[in-house]
């Protein structure tokens, strides 16, 4: 309430710049105090043919924290509340999304196969509140985007990112273009577990046997190692996060799953969580959150107007850390069954963050259109589609089984942000660039 009432009295500010003409803009720009400025002016500008008169702005930032806030809020509260029954040698224990999704990733397909199951159970008896949440989610965004003139569903999100429909098709098709190389790899991953048939629960099986915990510390020396071979600065930042306890890692009942890295002001230090319970796949998580912290301490001094990056940008330094961090690992790895463990790791890894997350943004797309459409989707329908888009990235290479048509329910950023996954998959392709340059010492 305090924020949307500070945001109200600034709103003016923004309505009278957006009616200024291009040349008074041009002369604020070509002021050489205000040169450092001129992205942020730009940013605010583009909005103009999408900005309001002053009471309606007023009345739009009012109503946010009772609409499409509140229910991303009753969504965090539902989802982070469930607790996930699994049996485990006869005994029965009641275990967080997060340590939930953690045995997906285990040797034995059996508890995978559970895994998945429990977490369908435990979303499917959510399933009537979060199917209206998003119903919900997605009335608020068709209407602010109609009162704002926006003629597609990603395009206020495409204008954060500094980027435009265009360019958000073109990676879709690209990447789609890219399907059959996924189904070949999952053929060749079935071979290599020696499976019949690859089951959707069996994706992030291990091809090692082992099931090694790594202790939160070797993580950190791991992590801050890797950013520090990089650059010193870098390794000083990251040794602060964990010196400083700006991580918040423990995994315990009613906190929200996975991991993410939340900036503050430009004179306070970034915040990041994650929920680590060892594997390896947490600690390339906390690489990956490492690396937002640093971009954000490094952003500070562009001050509170510049220090916000496009999540296209922001994805940039996480994953790059992340491919840090796996390389030093690999050059640990001597034995040739280990380092193919780890590599085939590492392509479910890119997989899920370039292709799933194409799927991911195909599947709202689907939804965001259908409800254009028809208004109120039923459960159903949600689940049909969500269906749909992974049938056609996976294609015959994986069977989805009758638990998997639930995996939308869970997803965050559906709710929080909406087309927020394809910047995984252009950050993770970008990198790959980057990372291919910085190894072979090119500029």
């Amino acid at each position: 309430d305090r924020w949307t009432d500070i945001h109200s009295k600034l709103i003016f500010w923004e309505v009278l710049f957006n009616k200024l003409s291009d040349s008074q803009i041009a002369e604020i720009k070509s002021d050489p105090g205000l040169k450092s400025k001129n992205h942020y002016i730009d940013s605010v500008r583009k909005y103009a043919p999408h900005t309001l008169s002053e009471p309606e702005e007023k009345i739009l930032s009012a109503t946010s924290s009772v609409s499409g806030s509140a229910f991303a809020r009753l969504f965090d509260e539902t989802v982070n509340g469930i607790q996930f029954s699994f049996t485990d040698g006869g005994k029965e224990t009641l275990k967080t999304e997060s340590e939930i999704l953690a045995l997906l990733h285990s040797p034995s397909q059996d508890v995978r196969k559970r895994a998945s199951v429990s977490l369908a159970e435990g979303l499917n008896q959510n399933a009537k509140l979060i199917t209206y949440i998003y119903n919900m989610v997605l009335a608020d965004h068709r209407m602010r985007s109609k009162l704002r003139g926006f003629t597609h569903p990603s395009q206020s999100r495409n204008m954060a990112n500094e980027t435009d429909l265009p360019t958000l098709t073109n990676l879709i098709d690209s990447c789609v273009q890219f399907y059959p190389e996924v189904e070949k790899y999952y053929r060749l991953k079935t071979k290599l577990l020696g499976l019949n048939q690859m089951n959707d629960y069996d994706r992030y099986a291990p091809l090692s046997d082992t099931d090694e915990k790594i202790p939160f510390e070797e993580c950190r020396r791991m992590v801050v190692d890797s950013y520090t071979d990089f650059d010193p600065e870098f390794g000083r930042i990251a040794g602060r996060f964990f010196e400083e306890r700006w991580i918040d890692a423990e995994m315990r009942p009613g906190k929200r799953g996975g991991g993410f890295c939340c900036s503050v002001t430009p004179d306070h230090h970034p915040f990041i969580l994650v929920n680590y319970s060892g594997s390896l796949r947490d600690v390339l998580t906390v690489a990956h959150e490492v690396g937002h912290g640093i971009h954000q301490f490094l952003s500070a001094k562009a001050g509170i107007l510049e220090c916000d990056a496009p999540l296209t940008m922001a994805e940039t330094a996480s994953v790059f850390g992340e491919m840090l961090t796996f390389d030093r690992l690999l050059k640990r790895v001597k034995n040739p069954e280990d380092r193919l463990a780890l590599r085939c790791g590492q392509i479910d890894d890119q997989i899920a963050t370039i292709f799933r997350q194409i799927a991911m943004t195909r599947f709202e797309l689907k939804c965001h259109e259908s409800g254009m459409e028809k208004g109120e989707l039923a459960e159903e329908d949600f689940n049909r589609c969500w269906v749909e888009v992974n049938r056609e990235l996976y294609g015959e290479s994986i069977l989805l089984s009758d638990s998997y048509r639930h995996g939308w329910k869970y997803i965050p950023h559906f709710i929080h942000t909406p087309f927020y996954c394809y910047a995984y998959s252009f950050a993770q392709l970008f990198v790959l660039a980057l990372f291919s340059k910085y190894k072979n010492n090119t500029p």
